[in-house]
Order: C-alpha cells, then structure tokens, then sequence
C-alpha cells in the first residue's frame, strides 16, 4: 500500500510522504502506529485513525507540521513523546486512556485545548510542558500529576473536578508533585482542616471558595482573608470565583467600598468591567444605605 509499510502483527511501522498528501487516513486493520511511524514527514496536517487502533507507540507521530489528529476510542495505550513538538491545536485523548505519558504533548506551543477523559488516573512529567494551553479539566479519576506536567511560560488554570465540587487552581510557573502541588493533591483525596492549613497561600484561596462548608477553619480563614480573595478573583478574571463569595454573603460593609473601588480600578486598566457590577449590586442589595458616591464612580 503505498506510502505505508505494514509488518507482521499489523503494525504500521513506517508512513514515507508522498508529494502533495497533506491528509492521511491510516488502513483499518492497523492494531499498532509504530516507534517514530510519522517521524520526517513535513507537509501532512492531519491524519485519521481507524478503530482498529489500539496502540500508539513512542514519538509516532512527532513532527512539526501535524495540525489534527482523530484519536479513535479503541486506543488505550499512547507512548511517550507521540506528539512531541506537533501543531497540534486541540486534542480529545480516547476515553479508555489510563496514563497519559511523558512528554507527550511537550513544546505544543499551539495546543490550546486538551480533553482529559474521566478514567485517565496519571498525567506524567511534562505532559503538556510548554504549550499553548490556558485551561485544562481535570476529571475525578485523576489521582497523580507529575513534575511539570503543566507549566512554562504560559501556566494555565487546572479545574479540578474532586468531590462533586469545582476548584479552579492556577499553576504557579510549573507544577511540582515534590512540595505545594503534593499537598495539594492530598488535600483533594481527603479533605480536611490539617491539610487545608498546609496548602501554599496562593492555593488556598481557590480551595476555599469550593471547601469552605467542610470546616469551620477554613470559613473562617476566607472571611478573614475576604479582600485578598476577591483582588485575587479580580486580577485572575473569574467573575465565577467572586459570584460564589457574594452568594456566601462574606463581604462585610466595612471593606465593600475599598473592593468597589479596586474592581474600578481594574477597569480602568483595561479589566472586566463585571467585577465592579456585581460588587455594587451587592452594596444596593445589602447595605442600601449609602450607595451614591460609588455610583458616580462606575464607567459602564
């Protein structure tokens, strides 16, 4: 079959380029696209894969030009470094996978969505290292993240799905399973009060927002820390983050206005103007008494 060499055990174990091919479609009946398989090729964008694949082996499909990829569900098994350096923009990994693999989508830079199936269990070193994205799922199956799975120069926001509840977390430069990432890990495993007090202040904020009816501690503590909360909600953007404090009704009179005042600061700097809407509305609706200085501030 040309442009394919196709050995014993139906592994595809070489695709040479054929001139002007920029689309592929893999034969049905491959089992296995084999160690470096697509490696060299330089004009194929997208490729098409049968449901007869199982396996998916080392660096397979590791060069640059590759824009698109159909993982078909009967893949359970992805090698380290199978896309290494593509141009991949988006990918839905199969929804049998268990692990997904070193290296696996290292230096991306162009990956801006990722689909972690619930059932994945381990997402290893440098998984998505150096790539484009800027929010990922993490399903409730997950229970370990390696070294630099996540990070670079642009870090993005994890959305940990644990516990029947949503926890918005974003990557400190890299994330590191040997110290605040560790805890934090084991904090969603067993939530309590003893590993809430040793979760780095950056993590504890958002793990608040989600956990903060499990024990008085940690009520306490973003009441306490209630401006440092909604600045972090407004420099971050997640009107979300700051709708769930308002709906716990944790701002008191006392720092409403200063928190006003910082959203129409941010503003004017070129933030989202939701911030300073919500904020106000909740002067209106619980301190009505002395609402109209801050009104005239507002720029809508």
């Amino acid at each position: 079959m040309m442009g394919f060499e196709i050995r014993t055990w139906n592994v595809l174990e070489k695709y040479t380029e054929e001139p002007g091919v920029t689309e592929v479609t893999v034969p049905d009946g491959v089992n296995e696209i084999g160690k470096c398989a697509f490696c060299g090729c330089e004009q194929v964008k997208k490729i098409i894969l049968p449901d007869s694949v199982e396996k998916i082996s080392v660096s397979a499909f590791s060069f640059r030009s590759l824009e698109e990829i159909h993982i078909p569900d009967s893949v359970i098994e992805i090698g380290e470094e199978a896309f290494y350096e593509t141009a991949l923009k988006k990918v839905v990994l199969p929804k049998y996978l268990k692990i997904i693999a070193n290296r696996l989508f290292y230096e991306c830079w162009k990956l801006e969505e990722a689909v972690i199936p619930e059932g994945v269990e381990q997402i290893e070193s440098e998984a998505f290292f150096l790539t484009g994205l800027k929010e990922v799922h993490i399903p409730e199956s997950v229970k370990a993240i390696r070294g630099w799975a996540f990070g670079g120069h642009y870090a993005p926001v994890l959305v940990f799905h644990k516990n029947q509840r949503i926890t918005r977390i974003k990557v400190l430069g890299i994330w590191d399973d040997n110290a605040p990432e560790k805890r934090l890990m084991e904090f969603f495993e067993q939530p309590s009060a003893e590993k809430f007090s040793a979760l780095k202040a950056e993590y504890k904020f958002p793990v608040a927002y989600s956990y903060y009816d499990i024990a008085d501690e940690i009520s306490a503590y973003l009441k306490r820390n209630i401006k440092e909360a909604v600045r972090l909600a407004v420099d971050s953007n997640q009107p979300e983050v700051l709708k769930g404090i308002l709906e716990r009704e944790l701002i008191i009179k006392k720092h409403i206005d200063e928190l006003i005042q910082y959203a129409i600061d941010n503003t004017q700097k070129g933030g989202n103007p939701e911030f300073q809407v919500m904020l106000t509305d909740y002067k209106y609706q619980h301190f009505p008494s002395d609402t109209s200085q801050i009104t005239k501030k507002l720029k809508l």
